[in-house]
């Protein structure tokens, strides 16, 4: 039964990832109630982009807030009626483009496509500062190069959290962080950088398109500020079973890098997150703006507003995933079907029986393109060398150090060119499910310390969730301080002894990992 709790006094997070909606309900103290969850894949269409329809956005979002109210249903024996508040997440980047009556112009243009290596190349040295291959004005530029029909037709841009939120509120806002991987941003004000605004002006006036950049983005707010409030369209989109009522306020919607940082407490300066799931990313918060700009680093803002150094990567668990499924496949045609956490304990824990050398296998798991390593497609490979142990514990070592290779480039920039120091790095993500493996493998990539909390899998939705709950009622406090002092002064820390074994094993991957990565890359982009 229900007890000592008052709806109105919740939150709810809810978080677009790349294969699954997570709805997460919060009471006021940040503890989870219950959870939702909705699988969905995106889809490569006929104009070769990677997408996700409008229906299927939809109908997944209804899905996972279906499952959220089912599971508090079970749990409490109560209907999940209303809430104070909701933000939502999503992943970053991409492209959601509008036309004067609301209508999308072109299918959803996600993260993952890599179509748009020319405008990234030319707004970087044009801005004199990175802009990655899936920011919103990559996406805009490149369509202005290939002189697509649409432009002409250009009304508003937003990412997929920005829509989200401006269907169920119609207000169209943007947290801070999600409205960096749009555009980028003067943190001196908080809003998006006018020298670059005119910089791009001045390229829409040579190619006589009518509109200006500050007139197709979303308004930008950071943490604690009122998005909107849950119109009544809004809650037959996201509740069609009709129980949600009462007035419901909206935090500003924010990107996964944003939510993560929350979901981790690492919005301060010298501190970093990591987050690990089909795609990976490491934030750190910077103590000073960066002396150049590097095509491997973007920066871009934590929800409250800081700059934020972030390396980003394409791939990650998505291998993992690929090789488990098989595994499953096997078991089940002899009859063994094992639930999906268990069997990925097992396999995790088996992977410590590997030999120092991995079985001599070096995996590659690159299901899309790579920016990092400007590999232009997917194509996962794994090398077996003449000489190889080709077993289970191997494999899983070999997939899992893999998964998290990418990552260590982009911090061994940071680390030689601009000596920037991190205190704290604390990683989050449903890797962490199987308790230290992964945390223990990160650690050495990276050659230093990463700790996790106790709510390491709880990921971005309750990160989102903490967003709106500091939105609704403790605005009045400085969001750090929120996070130390209501939310994170109970929640354990797990601090991860560094394993010297380990260390060597991973040490000689790197070296044979290094050795391969320019055939593999040659053997990808030319076929």
């Amino acid at each position: 039964m229900l007890k000592n709790i008052d709806l109105h006094s919740t939150s709810i997070g809810i978080e677009l990832g790349s294969t699954r909606i997570k709805s997460v309900l919060v009471d006021k103290l940040g503890k989870c109630l219950s959870i939702g969850v909705a699988e969905w894949e995106n889809e490569l269409n006929e104009e070769g982009y990677w997408t996700y329809s409008e229906d299927l956005i939809w109908k997944t979002l209804q899905k996972s807030y279906s499952d959220l109210k089912e599971n508090f249903y079970k749990k409490y024996n109560e209907k999940l009626y209303t809430t104070g508040s909701i933000g939502i997440s999503a992943m970053m980047h991409g492209l959601m483009a509008f036309d004067d009556k609301g209508q999308l112009l072109t299918p959803f243009r996600t993260w993952r496509n890599n179509n748009t290596k020319e405008s990234s190349r030319l707004l970087s040295n044009l801005f004199s500062f990175n802009i990655p291959e899936r920011w919103s004005i990559s996406h805009i530029y490149q369509s202005i190069l290939d002189q697509e029909s649409y432009i002409k037709d250009l009304n508003y841009i937003t990412t997929l959290s920005g829509y989200i939120n401006w269907k169920l509120t119609d207000e169209k806002n943007i947290g801070i962080g999600d409205a960096a991987g749009m555009f980028p941003i003067d943190s001196s004000i908080n809003n998006y950088d006018l020298d670059k605004i005119k910089k791009f002006d001045e390229i829409l006036e040579k190619e006589d398109i009518k509109w200006r950049t500050l007139e197709i983005l979303p308004e930008i707010l950071v943490a604690g500020k009122c998005s909107g409030k849950l119109t009544e369209k809004g809650r037959q989109l996201l509740d069609p079973e009709g129980d949600l009522s009462g007035e419901i306020i909206f935090a500003p919607p924010e990107g996964d890098a944003g939510t993560g940082m929350v979901a981790t407490n690492c919005i301060n300066e010298r501190q970093a997150n990591i987050s690990l799931g089909t795609s990976a990313f490491s934030m750190i918060v910077l103590e000073k703006e960066l002396d150049n700009y590097y095509k491997d680093i973007d920066i871009v803002q934590t929800p409250n507003g800081k700059t934020v150094a972030m390396i980003h990567v394409n791939n990650c668990t998505s291998d993992i995933n690929s090789w488990v499924n098989f595994i499953k496949d096997v078991l089940l045609s002899f009859g063994v079907d094992l639930e999906n956490i268990d069997l990925y304990k097992k396999l995790f824990e088996k992977s410590k029986q590997s030999d120092e050398r991995l079985g001599n296998l070096v995996s590659y798991g690159f299901h899309s393109g790579e920016n990092i390593f400007d590999i232009n497609k997917g194509m996962p490979i794994l090398i077996r060398e003449q000489e190889n142990d080709f077993n289970l514990a191997n494999l899983m070592k070999s997939v899992l150090v893999s998964s998290l290779v990418p990552l260590k480039y982009g911090h061994d920039v940071l680390n030689k060119y601009e000596n920037v120091k991190i205190d704290k790095v604390i990683a989050h993500g449903g890797i962490l499910k199987t308790k230290n493996i992964a945390q223990e493998i990160i650690s050495e990539i990276l050659d230093t310390e990463v700790n996790t909390y106790e709510t390491a899998s709880e990921g971005g939705a309750w990160g989102m969730a903490l967003l709106a709950l500091y939105t609704k009622f403790y605005n009045d406090e400085k969001l750090d301080y929120f996070l130390n002092n209501r939310i994170f002064n109970s929640i354990g820390e797990y601090k991860i002894e560094r394993n010297e074994n380990l260390k060597k094993e991973v040490d000689n991957y790197l070296l044979r990992y290094d050795n391969y990565l320019k055939d593999v890359r040659k053997l990808i982009n030319e076929n």
